[in-house]
């Protein structure tokens, strides 16, 4: 993915998945490293990521505004919550 990033918006490479419990995760795939969820929230933005975490045990989740990539004591988040523009920007870069 890192060497192509237009693979993210390539249908044949970027999918949807249906959990067990019937939850949906908006962008997994064979060319992803990770799943991304997108949620129009600015806090708190964790429960979003629950199904992400549950299933993958890691994520992005593009949010409206917050951007965290580390927890309180400043371990790594296993779901980090980046801004859509940023996601965006990256992608386009």
């Amino acid at each position: 993915m890192r060497d192509r990033p237009s693979a993210f918006v390539e249908s044949d490479q970027v999918m949807y998945e249906r959990t067990r419990t019937g939850a949906e995760i908006d962008f997994v795939g064979p060319a992803l490293e990770v799943p991304f969820e997108s949620r129009y929230e600015d806090r708190p933005w964790k429960r979003g990521a629950q199904t992400m975490l549950a299933q993958h045990g890691r994520g992005v989740l593009a949010t409206r505004t917050p951007f965290q990539l580390h927890g309180s004591d400043d371990s790594p988040e296993p779901v980090w919550a980046v801004p859509v523009a940023v996601v965006a920007w990256l992608l386009a870069h």
